[in-house]
């Protein structure tokens, strides 16, 4: 899920939608920046509920993406695309198939278009 949600969603902490499977959560770098200059200016400071809620669900798995990875995976576009693709980090669905991909035999996708 993106950090905006983490941050700014009232009900992200008390909400059951967020008590189940696994949350990963992403926050895009500056482009290639490094883990230590993203800590200090994230895109959004979604640290404080996710330590919040670490505390509240000490057993439901939480990771937080590699900052670099969007922009990884937007090199790897930019590099295939024929155009110009504007410099955004991938959506947050990309990013899950991506995910999937690495972690599952098969993943099947319907209807999926890229933004």
């Amino acid at each position: 899920m993106n950090s905006q949600l983490v941050t700014t969603e009232k009900r992200f902490l008390k909400d059951s939608l967020y008590n189940e499977g696994i949350l990963i959560v992403w926050d895009p770098s500056v482009y290639h920046s490094d883990i230590p200059k993203w800590y200090q200016n994230p895109d959004y400071n979604f640290f404080n509920n996710y330590k919040s809620y670490r505390k509240l669900h000490p057993n439901q798995p939480f990771y937080i993406l590699k900052p670099q990875m969007p922009w990884e995976l937007w090199d790897i576009l930019q590099e295939i695309s024929p155009e110009e693709i504007q410099p955004n980090p991938p959506s947050s669905g990309m990013l899950g198939i991506i995910i999937m991909m690495t972690l599952c035999d098969q993943v099947d996708i319907y209807e999926f278009l890229p933004s």
